[in-house]
C-alpha cells in the first residue's frame, strides 16, 4: 500500500484500489474488507485515513468477522442515511443494526437513522371491534432463505465498538399507526330485545419504533452533536354508537418496549438533545342512544362508552453512559399534543308517559386517563464530570386523571458526580378532560428525586423549577336531571376532581455517601435550589387532599360540600417542615341541610408533621 490515505467515492460503479479519487473504492464495505487495509492497520500499526465523497449512502456497513481495526482506521466526511425500505440492516440474532466496524474511528461524519411509521388500521376484527393500528417496525426478509419476514420495533445504528469523533448523529423514532373505529351491530343474544344495538370498541393505536445508538454500551462519543426525536403513538379508534356505546381505543401502550436509546461507554464534550413531543389521542367512547323496552312499554336511556386511555409503560427516551465529561445534555417531554378519549356524550331525550312529556338523559361514558407506569429520568450514569444537564416537562397532557410520574434527574447505581449542574423545569401544566359522569378526575403527584440514594457527589448545583399544578374545575352541579319520582335525590353531574398523593412527597433528597459543605454559597457539596410552589384547591365536591398526607410545598384548600358530598373538604397545615412559613389552608364549609340530606360537617385542617426539615446533615435545601 502506498501512503496512508485511501479514498472512497459512493458515486462510483465499482471499486478500484482506493489510492486516488480516480481509482477510489465504491463503498466502505470494500474498504473495510480489504486485507491490505487490515494488514496496514493491525499488523503494521499504521494509521490509515479514508476520505469519503459521492453523496449519501444508505448501505449497511459490515467488516468481515475478526477484522478489528483497533483505532488505526479513520473514516472522514462520510454521510449515511438509513431509512426503510432502502436500507437493509444486519441481523445476527439480536437487534438489527447498520454498522459493524470494530475499532474504526468515524471523524466528521453524519449519520441519520429513521424508523418507519406503522400502518393505519381499517376494518373490523372478528368480534366487530376496530382493528389495532400497526406498530412502527422494520420488516426484514428472512436471511435463512425462507419466505417469512422479521419485524423489529427497535433498530440500532451500530453493533460494536466504534469511536465517533466530531460526528453529527440523528436518531428519529417511527410513529405508530392509527386504530380503526368500532362498529354498531345488532346483538345476537343476551340482551333485553332481539334488535338491541351494541357499539363495539375502537382499535388501539400502534406503538412507536425506537431508533437506537449502541445499545451494547461499547461506543465512544467524542465532541459529537446528537439529536434524538422519539416517535408518536398511534391514535385510538372511536367506539361505535349503540344502545350500549363502545369504548374508545387506547393509545400509547409501549408494552412491547420500544424506546429511542443511547448506550455508550464514554461521552466526552458532546451536545445531546432528546425530544419527545408527540401528537396523538385515545379514541372517544361511542354514544349511548335511547331505546324502547317492550316489556315495560317505556323509553330507556342508553349508556355511552368510556373514552380510551393513554398508557405509557416506559420512558420514551433512555440515555445511559458509564462515564461523561464536559457535555451538555437536555431532554424535553412535552405532552401538550396528547389527550385521553372523551366519554360518550350525556344527552337529553324526551318521551310521553301517561300523557306527560318526560325528559331523561342518556348515560355519559367516563373520560380516559393518561397513565405512566414507570418513572422518567434524564440520564443513567456511572460518573459525571464538568457536565450540565437539563430536563423539561412543559406539559402533561389532557385527560380525566392527570398523573405525574416519578422523576429522577441523575439516575444510576451510586453515581460519582463532580462539578455538575442539573436543572429540572416542571411547571406541572395539564388540562382536565371534563367527565360526563359524577365520577371526578384526579391529579396524582409522585416523587421528584434530584439524584438516587448514596450518590458520591461534590460541587453539584441542582435547580428545581416546580410549578403549581392546575386546580381541578370547581365541583359544581352542571346538570340537574328532571326525575319524575318525587322526593328523591336528582342525578348530579360534576366537572370536578380531587387531588391524590402517594406515600412520597413531591421532592425527596436522598443521602450522599460522604459529608459535604453546605450553604447557598458553598464551594462544594450539593445545593438544591427550588422554586416555592403555590396554592391548589381540592376540586371534588366535599373533597380535599386524598392520600396519606399532604405534600410539602403546596397549600391545599378544601372544597365546600354540596348535595353530592355534603361534608366540607380537608385543608392542610403550614409547611414549617420545609423551613418557610405559610398560612394554613382553608377547610371547606359543610353544605346546609335540605330535603336530600342533613347539614354537612365543616372540613378540618390536617397537619402532616410539626417538625422542621433538618437544615444540617448531607443536603442543604434553599427556597428562592
Amino acid at each position: 500500500m502506498i501512503g496512508k490515505t485511501l479514498y472512497v467515492d459512493f458515486g462510483r460503479g465499482e471499486s478500484g484500489s482506493g489510492l486516488s479519487w480516480e481509482d477510489a473504492k465504491s463503498s466502505l464495505n470494500d474498504l473495510l474488507n480489504d486485507p491490505f487495509v487490515y494488514y496496514t492497520c493491525v499488523i503494521q500499526r499504521q494509521v490509515v485515513h479514508a476520505r469519503v465523497r459521492g453523496g449519501v449512502s444508505s448501505e449497511a456497513v459490515r467488516a468481515r468477522k475478526g477484522y478489528d481495526m483497533q483505532g488505526y482506521l479513520v473514516v472522514h466526511d462520510a454521510e449515511f442515511e438509513f431509512k426503510y425500505p432502502e436500507s437493509v440492516p444486519i441481523t445476527d440474532g439480536g437487534l438489527p443494526y447498520f454498522i459493524f466496524a470494530p475499532g474504526v474511528v468515524f471523524a466528521d461524519c453524519s449519520f441519520t437513522l429513521r424508523m418507519p411509521d406503522g400502518e393505519n388500521a381499517s376494518g373490523l376484527n372478528d368480534d366487530k371491534s376496530g382493528k389495532n393500528g400497526g406498530h412502527s417496525a422494520w420488516s426484514i426478509p428472512d436471511i435463512g432463505g425462507g419466505d417469512g419476514y422479521g419485524n423489529y420495533d427497535e433498530v440500532e445504528l451500530c453493533g460494536d465498538r466504534i469511536y465517533f469523533f466530531r460526528c453529527a448523529i440523528y436518531l428519529y423514532g417511527g410513529n405508530g399507526g392509527d386504530g380503526a373505529d368500532g362498529s354498531s351491530y345488532i346483538a345476537e343474544s343476551g340482551y333485553p330485545t332481539s334488535d338491541f344495538v351494541v357499539g363495539t370498541n375502537g382499535g388501539n393505536g400502534g406503538c412507536p419504533g425506537g431508533a437506537c445508538l449502541g445499545t451494547n454500551g461499547a461506543v465512544i462519543l467524542d465532541s459529537c452533536s446528537i439529536e434524538i426525536v422519539a416517535g408518536s403513538c398511534g391514535n385510538g379508534g372511536n367506539g361505535g354508537n349503540g344502545w350500549e356505546g363502545g369504548q374508545g381505543g387506547n393509545s400509547g401502550d409501549m408494552s412491547l418496549g420500544p424506546q429511542c436509546r443511547i448506550s455508550a461507554l464514554k461521552i466526552y464534550d458532546c451536545d445531546i438533545t432528546a425530544i419527545w413531543r408527540p401528537s396523538f389521542h385515545a379514541g372517544d367512547g361511542g354514544s349511548g342512544e335511547e331505546w324502547f323496552y317492550p316489556l315495560y312499554q317505556s323509553q330507556q336511556e342508553g349508556n355511552g362508552g368510556n373514552g380510551g386511555d393513554v398508557v405509557l409503560l416506559k420512558d420514551p427516551i433512555d440515555i445511559r453512559c458509564s462515564f461523561i465529561r464536559g457535555s451538555n445534555i437536555s431532554k424535553t417531554i412535552d405532552m401538550s399534543g396528547v389527550s385521553a378519549g372523551k366519554g360518550g356524550p350525556h344527552a337529553p331525550f324526551t318521551y310521553t308517559a301517561d300523557g306527560q312529556t318526560v325528559t331523561r338523559y342518556t348515560g355519559g361514558g367516563q373520560a380516559g386517563s393518561i397513565k405512566w407506569e414507570n418513572s422518567l429520568s434524564l440520564i443513567y450514569c456511572g460518573e459525571m464530570i464538568n457536565t450540565e444537564v437539563q430536563m423539561s416537562v412543559p406539559h402533561l397532557g389532557t385527560s380525566r386523571d392527570v398523573m405525574i410520574p416519578d422523576v429522577t434527574l441523575l439516575y444510576g447505581n451510586r453515581p460519582h458526580l463532580h462539578n455538575v449542574k442539573a436543572v429540572l423545569d416542571f411547571p406541572m401544566a395539564a388540562v382536565y378532560l371534563e367527565d360526563a359522569r359524577a365520577d371526578a378526575g384526579s391529579l396524582r403527584l409522585n416523587n421528584i428525586r434530584p439524584y438516587p440514594n448514596r450518590a458520591q457527589a461534590d460541587t453539584v448545583d441542582i435547580e428545581l423549577h416546580i410549578g403549581t399544578p392546575p386546580s381541578p374545575p370547581d365541583g359544581i352541579v352542571i346538570q340537574s336531571v328532571e326525575n319524575p319520582k318525587p322526593n328523591t335525590i336528582p342525578e348530579l353531574y360534576s366537572a370536578g376532581g380531587d387531588i391524590r398523593g402517594s406515600y412520597d412527597c413531591w421532592l425527596s433528597t436522598p443521602d450522599i455517601s460522604f459529608p459535604s459543605k453546605f450553604g447557598q454559597n458553598a464551594e462544594y457539596g450539593i445545593r438544591i435550589t427550588s422554586s416555592k410552589p403555590g396554592q391548589i384547591k381540592g376540586g371534588y365536591p366535599g373533597g380535599g387532599w386524598i392520600g396519606n398526607w399532604f405534600p410539602p410545598g403546596w397549600l391545599v384548600d378544601g372544597a365546600d360540600g354540596n348535595d353530592s358530598k355534603p361534608d366540607g373538604g380537608t385543608a392542610n397545615g403550614a409547611f414549617t417542615w420545609w423551613n418557610w412559613s405559610a398560612s394554613d389552608g382553608t377547610p371547606g364549609k359543610g353544605a346546609p341541610a335540605n330535603q336530600y340530606h342533613p347539614a354537612g360537617e365543616d372540613g378540618r385542617v390536617s397537619t402532616a408533621y410539626d417538625i422542621d426539615y433538618p437544615s444540617g446533615g448531607y443536603v442543604s435545601v434553599v427556597f428562592v
